[in-house]
């Protein structure tokens, strides 16, 4: 929920989201309840950009494994709205701090920045670049760091018919435990093209592949996936 005040140029927004993450017995030692609280205010210093100030609070919960239960503290200001000619988007930064009951904690500056850039009227480029910490599903590492850059471009060629390209690159920093002899570092691409077609108002479908790999310091878990898929919707 949120409040527009215009005349005055102040707004802010607020948000709740409860995340319940139920493994299977042989992985239960990861299941966790996640309670997140967040608020942003925002102050309109141009007819198209917004000034933020947003503070994210989170309870971590892991009834089958208390030492990385925890809290999370996260304080940003950036930008959002019409940011350059033909760039829109946000961009905020700032620190966050995990706080686990008895495990490695995290404490660093964080980076959020998602824009679009309107390379003509039928072709749009998306950006993305994010670097914060994580949950890890891995037992030996409760949380890991994760820095991801992201360009997908988008073309109309039809009136009804579009394609796209993502690439997506993701380097991923686990913290040393004692049940670890090094320091996991995984640098994971993947790419994947599509397209979509609205054949009707009430009716769209489409198809792609996509790719994706990871290369790890450890082995053990380095993985190439391929995927194939076609869908159809229908809205009524």
């Amino acid at each position: 929920f949120g409040r527009d005040k215009s005349p005055n140029k102040f707004s802010f927004e607020a948000f709740y989201e409860n995340l319940n993450y139920d493994y299977a017995v042989i992985d239960s030692i990861n299941s966790h309840n996640e309670n997140i609280f967040d608020i942003t205010g925002f102050y309109g210093f141009l007819p198209k950009t917004k000034a933020l100030l947003e503070y994210k609070f989170g309870k971590l919960t892991y009834e089958n494994d208390v030492p990385r239960s925890g809290e999370e503290n996260e304080f940003l200001a950036g930008v959002k709205g019409e940011l350059a000619q033909k760039l829109t988007g946000v961009v905020k930064a700032g620190y966050q701090k995990r706080d686990y009951k008895n495990k490695e904690d995290w404490d660093k500056p964080v980076l959020y920045a998602k824009v679009v850039y309107d390379a003509s009227k039928k072709t749009n480029l998306d950006l993305t670049l994010e670097r914060t910490a994580e949950e890890s599903t891995f037992t030996a590492q409760n949380y890991y760091e994760t820095t991801i850059a992201g360009c997908k471009l988008s073309q109309e060629i039809t009136a009804k018919t579009g394609a796209y390209l993502d690439v997506v690159f993701n380097m991923d920093k686990y913290p040393v435990t004692s049940d670890t002899a090094v320091r996991r570092k995984d640098n994971m691409w993947g790419a994947k093209i599509g397209f979509d077609t609205k054949s009707r108002k009430w009716f769209n479908f489409g198809a792609s592949y996509e790719f994706k790999k990871r290369n790890s310091n450890v082995s053990a878990y380095d993985y190439e996936d391929n995927i194939a898929s076609l869908y159809a919707k229908a809205v009524y």
